[in-house]
This record gives structure tokens, sequence and C-alpha cells, in this order.
């Protein structure tokens, strides 16, 4: 509803003034809390919540992601900042070196997501539609959610394990993974550094198999939030140990933490 969208505006604005307000009185460097206080006074100078609308919003056929930028970096920074801080791995500030890079990253890939999502799903309809078993996605789809869920986690994961492994050990594929292996701190921002080649590549060849095997809409989602969060999850800087049952079958931060490591022996 409008007026609870309306609400959450002021909210966050005012926030927003208060954080920076307090970045201010508590940081030794003023500049992010100016800056936060400046950002929420204008936006409120320029409505803030209270902004008129005639009538419904119109959809245009291109459009950049900014909401779907806001709201993502508003639920990650509310959820991991927090756990970051409470259980650190290594003690390092929020915004540690680096974390400009890993926003503007960050930015771009949700200001361009309605032409990387259309770059994601062509190759698999294009190329592939010819192997579509009708069959095969019925009781594919006759299956329970949860299944189907363990279904689209097995098939995208093994893919996607593959696509890695070949950025990882052909030349001319590494330079574009190179980029997210650039990064010298590792937080819940640093999982965002990656290279648009990268992620299309890699997400247009994972969803081959689920394209094929053609799972319900419901299951789907609930894979596509779960590995999204999980992504961000094995990036941040957090201290916590998994027994070695749960490392041996999900990623953990401990474990994916190696996979960035300088040291020889760490690597691959």
């Amino acid at each position: 509803p409008l007026p609870w969208v309306r609400a959450l505006i002021e909210g966050v604005i005012g926030l927003g003034f208060l954080l920076g307000l307090a970045s201010t009185l508590l940081r030794h460097r003023k500049v992010l809390g100016f800056a936060g206080m400046a950002m929420a006074l204008a936006a409120s100078l320029a409505g803030g919540g209270r902004v008129p609308t005639a009538g419904s919003v119109a959809s245009l056929p291109i459009h950049l992601g900014l909401d779907w930028f806001l709201i993502n970096i508003l639920l990650l920074a509310v959820i991991f900042v927090p756990l970051e801080r409470l259980w650190p791995l290594r003690c390092q500030s929020v915004f540690r070196p680096g974390w400009t890079v890993d926003t503007v990253y960050f930015l771009v890939s949700h200001l361009l997501v309605q032409v990387s999502t259309w770059l994601n799903l062509l190759p698999a309809k294009v190329f592939f539609a010819w192997a579509v078993h009708p069959g095969l996605q019925d009781w594919v789809r006759s299956q329970p959610a949860l299944v189907q869920f363990f279904g689209c986690a097995l098939a995208a994961d093994l893919t996607e394990y593959w696509v890695h492994r070949c950025f990882h050990h052909r030349r001319w594929l590494w330079p574009f993974h190179a980029v997210h292996h650039s990064s010298t701190s590792m937080d819940w921002l640093a999982g965002s550094r990656l290279h648009l080649g990268d992620v299309v590549f890699t997400r247009a060849v994972t969803f081959i198999p689920l394209f094929l095997l053609g799972f319900d809409q419901t299951p789907l989602i609930a894979y596509l939030g779960f590995v999204s969060i999980h992504a961000v999850f094995i990036h941040a800087n957090v201290s916590w140990n998994f027994p070695r049952w749960v490392e041996a079958l999900v990623v953990t931060p401990r474990f994916h933490h190696w996979h960035h490591a300088i040291e020889r022996e760490a690597i691959d």
C-alpha cells in the first residue's frame, strides 16, 4: 500500500540523518557523516515520502534497477553489518579499504538488472529450446516443492562448479574472474566485485539445466533467494564455525575465504 511506502521512505530518510549525525560525533573522519546528513536533508527538501503521484506509475520498456539496488543494499546491510560487528573474523572497519569500489560494482550490477537478466535467459531459450522434453518437465513438476528445491540446488551447483573451474583454469577466461579475486578485504560487500562478463556467462550457463528441467516457479524462486543470500554470506567477515558434515555439503565463510587467499597452498 502506498501509505506504507511513503512512511517507509520517511523513516529511512530520518534514520539516515540520525546515523549520519552519530557517525559525525563518533568517527574521527567526519566526511561520511556529513555526506549522510546532507543527502538525507536533500531528500527531505525534495519531498521525501510526500511527493505527489498522479495516477498509476507508467512502466517503461527499458529501466534502471535503482529501486532494486536500494532495497538490496538496505536489506543486506541490516543483516550482515551487525553480524560482522558481533562475530568478526578479522578486526576491520565497515568502511574498509576498497569498499567504494565494491559499492560501485554493486550499484552497476543492480542498475543493469534488466539487461543482465535478459542476457542470462537468452542462451537457454535460443540455443536449447529444441532439447525441452515436456514429459520430463511434467515429471519434475510433479515432485514435492522441497524435492524440487534441492533439485534446483544440485543442478545449478554442478553446472556452476564446472563454469567456475573453467574461469580458474582457462587463460582467456581468468582475466574476467580475476576481478572477483582482486578484493584484499573479505566482507559481505566483497562478493559483489564481479565483472559483468563473468556474471552473465556463469548465470546463463547455470540457467540451462534449470530451463530444461522446468521446475515450478515457487521452488525456483526459493532457490534463487537462498543462493543470493548464501553468495553474500560466504564472503562475510564472520568467525562462525560449522560442523564438518555441514561444510561437506554447503560452502561456509571459513571455506570460501581459503578460496580467496593469496597463499599458494590455498589456491584452488
